[in-house]
């Protein structure tokens, strides 16, 4: 099982700045969150555009940070690739 929250959570949001600095400030593509494009279109009505997350291990969570509260997501396939590696990194991460 696993932990989650609809809420933001400064704490949690510190602890990400803290792994990963000012590298989201220099780099809009990282940002987290909507963004408000839809460079795939639409997959449903209540489609709400692209959104940017951000990953990282924090005591001893592997932690995915969506930027705001949200039922789903999806992936193109070479996306969906890359967060399994990234969540398969952590995890290796944390079992060292």
């Amino acid at each position: 099982m696993s932990n989650h929250s609809s809420d933001y959570d400064p704490e949690l949001a510190s602890k990400f700045a803290d792994i990963i600095g000012d590298a989201l400030k220099d780099n809009p593509e990282s940002r987290v969150g909507p963004t408000g494009l839809f460079p795939r279109g639409k997959l449903t009505k209540q489609d709400d555009g692209q959104i940017g997350i951000r990953v990282a291990a924090i005591n001893g969570t592997v932690v995915i940070d969506f930027g705001k509260s949200t039922a789903w997501i999806g992936f193109p396939p070479d996306d969906a690739r890359a967060l399994a590696a990234t969540l398969i990194k952590y995890a290796d991460d944390i079992s060292k």
